[in-house]
């Protein structure tokens, strides 16, 4: 008997030529919420999902895209079994290499990807990050007493980009490094995040002005990374005492080390054919990729929400904890001493916290992957070859079946989570998937709630804080733009989560 033939999604393919491309860079959530009511009485079996739609097709940059909108299916894609069936090749990763070029995050290619992992784990590892945390803490410390001197506050998103582009500056090549200038190496930072996401603005397959500067900017990194990385591995070579680990030598002097090390027989990455002819230029691409695309935008997107959710009067007993734990630390601190990264990362209070905050309120829209099998289906649903498949943060991070209450803000929702990571000694995968998992997880993921978590540090522990001109909102809403939130917040998600327009914070010490 012949089986019948699985349906496509329900949905629709928008415009002509651009589909749904604008719709979905100006307002994804309220994009896909409207796909979630679709009706899916196609589906062989509708009532296994529910009332709500769990994927549904548009038209994006010029391809078809299934949308995932739960968290079971957003797994099978992204983490579970049929993982490989899912390709890096396809969807907005093909987009994000044009900008961003060739990397461990858009090729799918086990060799190379080891041999990257190999330069850059014991690097952007908990102990590798180690001996940057004190460089993170003294630059927020830095950059928030300048806000304090600003008596009508200052654009929060701005001052937050600026921040993590100067700590990127200092942790990636140090304290004024030589024959760099400093004030377009952040700008660079800033510039080529911004270009790989604004390349479908102009609709029809134009590229924008922002992609083109945002190119430039990375063709700009990478020399000053390969500069760097070869004047430091000839100070090892000159100097063996050098290759000692100092808290004085910036992430790139490590970087080159490591290079040394794997090539010093033979540079392996050629038999590796991946995108780079040496393992030199590969260190060099991934470095621009680690200091653009996780930091500026996505951790001051983060630091936003941390100062958003704790300016409610009914999460300052959380603000009152963390300063607590922050406290305990500092016991027995000499004034000025600085904590370890490895104190804070074991603060139980600031851990659910930020698991939390990356749940509500995802810095970015979701993940991309591509499929290029002719029998794809997900949800019951055929994927046909070259279509992207995204998933939705905002609506996978509420899956009821996974978050009770998901509406509801509560860190206490982890504290299962970590401690069954303290007794087992082995990391459990968050549910939120925000910097994924397993051999898909990011290499940056360390570094970057290193350098979040040294802002959550400063700005708890030492001030006090107040976001536009509202003392306390009704609720804690999460809107969408165009639209307004409840609490008076007009927020945008691409590129990243943000406020829009900016919106002004008065700090003060405590």
């Amino acid at each position: 008997m012949r089986r019948k033939s699985r349906p496509e999604p329900p949905g629709s393919w928008g415009l002509p030529l651009i589909g749904s491309t604008n719709r979905a860079w100006s307002d994804f959530v309220g994009m896909v919420s409207e796909g979630m009511r679709l009706p899916a009485n196609k589906h062989p079996d509708p009532s296994k999902f529910g009332r709500e739609c769990p994927v549904f097709k548009a038209s994006v940059l010029g391809k078809g895209v299934a949308i995932l909108t739960t968290d079971r299916e957003r797994k099978e894609v992204f983490s579970g079994s049929r993982e490989k069936e899912f390709t890096k090749r396809g969807g907005y990763n093909e987009f994000l290499s044009r900008s961003f070029g060739q990397s461990s995050l858009t090729v799918d290619n086990a060799q190379y990807i080891k041999l990257v992992w190999d330069i850059f784990e014991p690097i952007l590892s908990s102990g590798g990050v180690e001996s940057h945390f004190s460089t993170m803490v003294r630059v927020v410390e830095r950059n928030m007493s300048k806000w304090e001197c600003e008596n009508g506050g200052v654009l929060v998103y701005e001052k937050l980009k600026h921040l993590y582009s100067e700590m990127v500056s200092e942790v990636f090549l140090g304290k004024k490094p030589k024959g760099v200038d400093e004030k377009q190496f952040m700008k660079d930072c800033v510039s080529v995040f911004t270009g790989a996401t604004s390349l479908p603005v102009s609709g029809g397959g134009f590229f924008s002005s922002s992609f083109d500067k945002g190119k430039e900017a990375g063709t700009r990194l990478i020399k000053v990374y390969k500069t760097q990385l070869l004047s430091h591995m000839a100070e090892i070579k000159r100097d063996s005492s050098t290759s000692s680990t100092s808290r004085e030598k910036p992430l790139v002097w490590y970087v080159a080390q490591r290079v040394l090390e794997v090539t010093k027989n033979k540079d392996p990455m050629p038999d590796t054919k991946g995108p780079h002819k040496s393992t030199l230029d590969a260190a060099a691409s991934h470095l621009m990729l680690f200091s653009t695309g996780l930091t500026t935008k996505l951790l001051a997107s983060l630091s936003i929400s941390f100062l958003r959710v704790l300016r409610f009067s009914r999460h300052m007993s959380w603000l009152n904890m963390i300063r607590e734990e922050f406290a305990t630390v500092e016991k027995d601190f000499k004034e000025g001493e600085i904590p370890s990264y490895s104190q804070v990362k074991q603060l139980d209070v600031l851990e659910r916290l930020c698991l939390e905050i990356q749940r509500v309120f995802p810095p970015v829209a979701g993940q991309s992957r591509g499929t290029e099998h002719k029998k794809s289906h997900i949800a019951g649903y055929k994927i046909p070859k070259g279509w992207m498949i995204w998933s939705c943060s905002y609506y996978t991070n509420r899956d009821k079946s996974v978050f009770k209450k998901p509406e509801k803000f509560d860190p206490d929702r982890w504290a299962k989570t970590i401690e069954g990571e303290k007794k087992s000694g082995t990391k459990l995968p968050p549910q939120h998937l925000a910097f994924g998992f397993g051999k898909n997880k990011c290499p940056g993921m360390e570094l970057a709630l290193a350098m979040w978590k040294s802002f959550c540090y400063v700005a708890g522990r030492k001030y006090t804080w107040k976001l536009g001109d509202q003392e306390e909102e009704s609720s804690l809403a999460y809107s969408t733009s165009p639209i307004d939130g409840e609490d008076g917040w007009r927020v945008k998600w691409i590129p990243v989560y943000r406020p829009s327009p900016d919106i002004k914070i008065t700090i003060a010490k405590i």
